[in-house]
């Protein structure tokens, strides 16, 4: 089944199956329902679906650039990396994201974004950006 890209909704980040490093983050997100209402309502977020949430994406209305990506992913990896990098033309620049020491899958996938580590922090968070 080829995946669809469509609108985010919050049972998204129920029905995605994520890695023990994003299940943290969804915990952080749900708990703010805000933060949550904030994502689901901005028309810069997205879901990758294949029968069920395999990717969930978008820009934050302060420009960050942020994704989660199910294990089921696989080669559509290369997919949703093409819609992000859509969407970062359209948005405009300057774009950044945040990632953890303890993630280098998502340093690689800034990379391949075309960010650059512009901050190396010191409470476990790099900053990364488009210059």
């Amino acid at each position: 089944m080829r995946p669809r890209f469509r609108e985010l909704r919050v049972s998204d980040f129920f029905d995605i199956e994520m890695t023990e490093y994003d299940r943290r983050k969804r915990h952080f997100l749900l708990a703010n329902t805000l933060a949550l209402q904030e994502v689901v309502e901005n028309p810069f977020c997205f879901a990758m679906v294949a029968g069920r949430p395999i990717g969930l994406g978008g820009v934050t209305p302060t420009h960050e650039i942020w994704g989660v990506a199910s294990p089921e992913i696989g080669l559509h990896m290369l997919r949703f990396t093409r819609y992000v990098r859509k969407m970062m033309e359209f948005y405009g620049r300057p774009v950044w994201a945040t990632v953890a020491h303890e993630n280098p899958a998502g340093a690689r996938w800034a990379s391949t974004l075309g960010m650059r580590r512009t901050k190396v922090g010191s409470n476990g968070w790099d900053t990364w950006a488009v210059c």
